[in-house]
């Protein structure tokens, strides 16, 4: 009868002790989520070969990760945003710049003279103006074909940190189902010896 109570009693402070062993003070701010996932595993308990982590740590690892995630988000959103402006940018000055080359072919099967607001210019100063005009409007449509680039570059670089970041996301919510389960199941071996014991 004696051996039973100690034996129980034993039990009971192993698993008290290894449940403190798991409090540790919060991680700060300037850890990524690889670094507190380390954290956590590194302050969790151990109990029979598996970790024992706190809910309350489990809780700060997940806000951390949710506000990663909505960060992520909305930078993702922004590039959006910034892509189709730039793109409607593009394709204005392609307009433009199919615009002008119209001009320049309905003038080219003019005469030599031409008047405009009633001055009467050459054709080949018309043409000068306007080829000019061509290359202004070529700059800009390739400075904006660059800048569409850049933006296409910085949405697909937001995308692959944001799938990463939805990996890391699957996985540790896998790995805390199992190690909940596993506790569980511990837990409940843990009652079903405890009550074995009580029963003899």
């Amino acid at each position: 009868m004696m051996t039973r109570i100690t034996k129980l009693l034993l039990s009971c402070a192993l698993l008290i002790t290894s449940l403190n062993f798991t409090h540790a003070q919060e991680p700060t701010d300037t850890l990524t989520l690889a670094e507190r996932y380390a954290d956590m595993l590194r302050k969790s308990g151990t109990y029979q070969d598996k970790k024992i982590i706190r809910q309350s740590n489990l809780n700060m690892f997940w806000a951390s990760l949710s506000d990663t995630l909505e960060t992520t988000q909305s930078s993702l959103k922004e590039a959006l945003v910034g892509k189709m402006d730039v793109e409607d940018q593009l394709r204005a000055s392609q307009d433009s710049l199919q615009s002008v080359q119209g001009r320049l072919e309905t003038s080219l099967g003019q005469n030599s003279q031409i008047s405009f607001l009633g001055i009467r210019f050459s054709q080949s100063f018309y043409n000068a103006l306007v080829w000019g005009l061509i290359i202004v409007f070529a700059v800009i449509a390739g400075l904006s074909v660059q800048r569409y680039k850049s933006g296409n570059v910085k949405v697909k670089e937001t995308e692959e940190e944001f799938n990463k970041l939805q990996e890391q996301y699957d996985a540790l919510r896998h790995k805390s189902k199992e190690t909940q389960m596993k506790l569980k199941r511990e837990l409940q071996t843990a009652l079903n010896r405890l009550e074995t014991v009580e029963g003899r």
